[in-house]
């Protein structure tokens, strides 16, 4: 029966030859992007914000007037939104 020193001392030795063989490699994609794909020419359209108003239909409008005002999950996007304009532009400064 090993004692208590030897087994303290193979301990950590087991223990990280079992978790590295628990790691896998990272594969990093290799993928060539044509410079035409790189970024989109800009538009000097504005897109249509409020397009359901071209319908004229007052109870879609207040719909969606109503789920935008009590929708968590447009408030939770529009703030993570807000925080990443935030993040670069102290990033730009």
């Amino acid at each position: 029966m090993p004692s208590k020193g030897t087994l303290a001392a193979v301990l950590p030795i087991l223990l990280a030859v079992g978790l590295t063989g628990c790691s896998t490699p990272v594969l990093q994609p290799k993928v060539d992007v044509p410079g035409h794909f790189a970024m989109a020419a800009e538009s000097e359209v504005e897109p249509e914000a409020a397009w359901w108003q071209s319908y004229g239909d007052p109870v879609l409008t207040d719909l969606i007037r109503r789920a935008a005002r009590e929708n968590r999950d447009v408030k939770i996007a529009a703030e993570c939104v807000r925080a990443a304009r935030a993040g670069a532009t102290i990033s730009r400064s």
